[in-house]
């Protein structure tokens, strides 16, 4: 599974140690050069340490390989909303500064 923007793919999501750390692996591109570049972030901080564990499908072992796709699916859509909400906030921050 791929999500892939302008400037960007996300190529994967990972739990860390805990369920409250969330990984996504994006391939930035350099506009210039459009050259690929690994970037990781830790994304934990977008979500509350259940709706991690819910999201990522960590909280039972023996989870289907289908089982966690969904799970991954979830939790990429709920980046895409953050993202979303940010993007919103920068805007109307972009307007009153004007």
């Amino acid at each position: 599974m791929e999500i892939t923007g302008k400037d960007f793919r996300l190529v994967q999501v990972q739990a860390g140690s805990t369920a409250f750390d969330v990984y996504i692996l994006v391939k930035s591109i350099n506009k210039k050069t459009k050259e690929e570049y690994d970037r990781w972030s830790n994304v934990g901080y977008a979500v509350n340490l259940e709706r991690a564990v819910e999201l990522i499908g960590i909280s039972r072992l023996g989870d289907s390989y289908d089982d966690l796709l969904k799970a991954v699916s979830k939790l990429t859509n709920e980046i895409t909303k953050v993202a979303g909400e940010i993007k919103s906030l920068v805007r109307e921050y972009n307007k009153k500064i004007k």
